[in-house]
């Protein structure tokens, strides 16, 4: 049988008990600090001012030279920041329901969803590299050749004024070397073979009237160079400064 301890040390026993198991009802020391130091979770409390997405502003973010930002009139929620270039096609992004759309002469043909809970980058770090990343890009021209104009169809591609382009041409590509895309260049060397093949396939007269028609083409170009490079001759002449010595001495 357990032996009963003596009233005393029954006492002390419980005391000690009492001081190494702190009372759980009782708040510890540091609660106030705590509670002070509580911050809401972006998370769960998706209402909370540390929200990012209300903190975040794409025109506060950098943005390439030749860029500026417009407001549309018709709908001031839409952000549209635009390249200045007469040269080529106009770049510009539309930024509306957190996402960047990509945009050629004002028409979408692409988009990023930018990522509140991306790990690596914030939302402005994610919309400055996707309008960095699309101000370096190259714009593909699809196949521009002369030759190519006559062939009247080719597997995977289509010809809109007078410029082959493939099915899957993403209009933007990466790459100064290249003249073209990866996928317009594939169609490039589709559209050699068929010229190629054609070629062995014609006849005689066919070969002759080709040749005569190129020839003329030619000519037409060479001529044309010609009377522009004399018209520019003149207009120098006629620009340039009299010498008035020479005509002191033909006095």
């Amino acid at each position: 049988m357990k032996r009963k301890e003596p009233t005393e040390r029954q006492g002390v026993a419980q005391k000690l008990r009492k001081v190494s198991e702190p009372d759980q009802d009782v708040p510890p020391d540091d609660a106030e600090n705590v509670a002070e130091n509580w911050k809401p979770d972006p998370i769960t409390n998706e209402d909370q001012p540390c929200d990012p997405w209300i903190l975040f502003n794409p025109k506060m973010c950098k943005i390439p030279p030749a860029w500026y930002w417009i407001t549309p009139k018709d709908d001031p929620t839409v952000l549209i920041c635009m390249q200045l270039n007469v040269k080529t096609r106009t770049k510009s992004l539309q930024f509306r329901d957190k996402t960047v759309y990509l945009c050629l002469n004002c028409k979408v043909f692409g988009s990023t969803l930018l990522d509140s809970l991306h790990e690596n980058e914030t939302l402005a770090q994610q919309f400055e590299r996707v309008i960095r990343d699309f101000d370096e890009a190259q714009i593909c021209p699809g196949v521009t050749e002369e030759k190519f104009r006559k062939i009247k169809f080719c597997a995977g591609a289509f010809l809109q004024e007078e410029v082959w382009r493939s099915v899957d041409c993403k209009l933007v590509y990466n790459g100064t070397d290249q003249e073209c895309c990866a996928d317009c260049y594939t169609i490039k060397r589709a559209l050699g073979r068929l010229m190629s093949k054609s070629l062995s396939t014609m006849s005689d007269e066919d070969k002759l009237q080709k040749l005569k028609n190129d020839y003329r083409l030619a000519m037409k170009r060479l001529t044309e160079k010609v009377r522009r490079s004399r018209k520019w001759k003149r207009r120098s002449l006629q620009w340039r400064p009299k010498n008035t010595c020479l005509n002191w001495k033909n006095r």
